[in-house]
């Protein structure tokens, strides 16, 4: 999974290494990427956030 993203963007493994995860400049390019994912490949777009909404909740 982690080279066929690093095709299209810098990527990295979750820490426990479940999940592969790329940032793009827009959703709009991630969409574009994900339509090209090889049909074995479950993904999805989502916002990145740098404060996670439960820390911010405990603020």
């Amino acid at each position: 999974m982690l080279s066929w993203l690093l095709e299209y963007a810098p990527s990295r493994l979750t820490g426990d290494r479940a999940c592969v995860f790329a940032e793009f400049d827009t959703e709009s390019e991630a969409r574009q990427v994900l339509e090209q994912a090889p049909e074995w490949l479950n993904g999805f777009v989502a916002k990145g956030v740098n404060l996670s909404p439960l820390h911010r909740a405990m603020l």
